[in-house]
């Protein structure tokens, strides 16, 4: 009873607050912007569905900025950019100072070096099981 005492007064001093960050003076307005995240120190970087970026939020100065995911990478087939279209990636996860995004519809699986804060991938789709060895 006395610790149900203790939590009941701990929560109640808790302050409630809620607030937003604003994302469309980086241009991300879209819907379905972003399917996932993963942070590393003080930044949370968001991961790219329908946005052709990733989002960067800093949460030291509460501010939002994006690294571009088809920025000089061009399909030599279709022309198109190398990472296009919706519901590109789902999940997102850190080793070291590169974050990795989970391909959902791509063939490949994005990255992104967050010392050079540059997008690039590796490519999955001609990687078969039966290839590997």
């Amino acid at each position: 009873m006395l610790l149900g005492a203790i939590l009941g007064r701990a929560l109640v001093s808790i302050a409630q607050t809620f607030s937003t960050v604003d994302t469309s003076g980086a241009g991300v307005i879209d819907d379905g912007k972003y399917f996932g995240a993963a942070a590393l120190g003080t930044y949370i970087y968001f991961t790219p569905a329908v946005q052709d970026n990733v989002g960067v939020l800093n949460t030291a100065n509460n501010t939002f900025a994006t690294i571009e995911t088809t920025a000089g990478c061009v399909d030599v087939t279709s022309g198109l950019p190398c990472v296009d279209g919706d519901h590109k990636y789902a999940g997102a996860a850190i080793v070291g100072s590169k974050v990795y995004f989970a391909p959902r519809i791509e063939d490949n699986v994005g990255m992104v070096d967050t010392i050079t804060n540059t997008f690039s991938t590796i490519d999955t789709h001609h990687r078969r099981r039966r290839d590997r060895r």
